[in-house]
């Protein structure tokens, strides 16, 4: 497969969030190419959405100017002076809030990719987050990264860092048919394992499951019990999407390997770019009961440092992972999205939830009700909301 790259200058790097991603915890994200020449056959990053089109994995942007953008971006977004700004001491010589953890990839391109090791942008990024302190979430499909494992190791001695290796199988064949340019995935676990030895949280992203293709019970048994042998500190599953271009990739591959599963799919993604509900709920059924089975998280603990808020952060962690295990478990879009809002308003609380909750203030917190207020009055008093460790099982 031939690739072209594409240099340009970008005029932003730093993509900030509005609401922290419960299931990798960060709140921004930076990517110093776009397009991927992993060229995944099942990748989300081909679809509209993305705006791709017929050449993604073929073209790669590059963003030759990355470095200098992001250098200006964090200036503003993560000052290094010790103030009484956003993430600055309030007196105590702590900092007040949490700082954003930034994932380092994005949904239609890998940090790691190739082209990586022609213009190592990812590396001077890398060198940025070590100078400023910023928590990191490095998320690839290449055993490239270890190249960087002298900034993971002294970015997660300053703050915190986790790479997370995404794997669909681990079977060679049916990898290098639906992921033909990544590392082939025992050259990934070998790399969680060397950066896991080394005392950084590391572990997979096991997504997509292909349906009726990797997630037998057998393949995912054996690809949970691997990872947890390689060191893996969790397991994210996930299922895959279909959307327009995406699909349309897809389907081609499937007609050419798998003709018999095409009805099969017709009918589990009757619902549009997601399978059906039951079949969703019956994995993350079986991916827990494995995970527990091999003592292995089926989520990723958050980093919390020693701030002045830190109280609000457990709070507002514990409502995000409540929506998380809600999510897995099939339940509604309204549900899930007001734990999120609600966890949101507490992370953002410029006030000491403890003054509030010992003021009898809890109800005057937007979004709280009589159900989220008894949770969070349980776990300020304990330290524990027993909800939260039924759905976790």
């Amino acid at each position: 497969m031939t690739v072209t790259y594409k240099e340009y200058n970008c005029k932003s790097m730093l993509r900030m969030h509005k609401y922290v991603d419960n299931w990798f915890w960060t709140s921004a994200s930076v990517s110093p190419y776009r397009a991927c020449e992993h060229a995944c056959n099942y990748c989300d990053g081909r679809s509209k959405k993305y705006h791709a089109s017929e050449d993604f994995g073929h073209i790669v942007h590059i963003k030759t100017n990355a470095p200098e953008i992001l250098k200006k971006e964090l200036d503003r977004t993560f000052p290094r002076q010790k103030s009484l700004s956003y993430f600055g001491s309030g007196g105590s010589g702590r900092d007040r809030k949490l700082k954003p953890t930034v994932a380092v990839s994005s949904g239609i391109s890998d940090a790691y990719q190739p082209a990586e090791k022609k213009y190592g942008l990812t590396r001077k990024i890398l060198e940025l987050f070590l100078d400023y302190e910023v928590p990191t979430h490095i998320m690839t499909k290449s055993d490239l990264v270890l190249r960087d494992l002298d900034l993971l190791k002294k970015i997660n001695e300053r703050t915190w860092c986790t790479v997370s290796f995404s794997v669909s199988t681990l079977d060679r064949d049916i990898a290098r048919l639906f992921e033909p340019r990544a590392s082939p995935p025992q050259k990934r676990m070998e790399a969680l394992g060397i950066i896991s030895a080394e005392g950084i949280l590391a572990g997979i992203t096991y997504i997509p499951i292909i349906p009726y293709i990797t997630d037998s019970h057998e393949q995912v048994k054996e690809t949970i019990k691997t990872s947890k042998e390689f060191g893996a500190g969790y397991v994210l599953a996930g299922s895959m999407t279909m959307r327009d271009l995406q699909a349309k990739r897809f389907y081609k591959i499937l007609d050419e390997h798998y003709p018999e599963l095409r009805d099969k799919y017709k009918a589990l993604y009757w619902r549009g770019y997601e399978p059906d509900g039951k079949y969703l709920q019956e994995l993350h059924s079986r991916i827990k009961a494995m995970c527990n089975e091999y003592d292995i998280l089926n989520y990723i603990p958050r980093y919390i440092p020693d701030i002045e808020l830190k109280k609000n952060i457990e709070t507002s962690t514990m409502l995000f992972l409540i929506s998380y295990f809600l999510g897995l478990g099939g339940a509604s879009g309204y549900k899930i999205r007001a734990f999120n809002k609600l966890a949101q308003t507490i992370e953002d609380m410029d006030e000491n939830i403890l003054d509030i909750y010992k003021a009898g203030k809890l109800s005057d917190i937007k979004g709280i009700g009589k159900t989220t207020a008894k949770l969070i009055d349980e776990f300020l008093k304990t330290g524990k909301c027993e909800y939260l460790e039924e759905l976790k099982g």
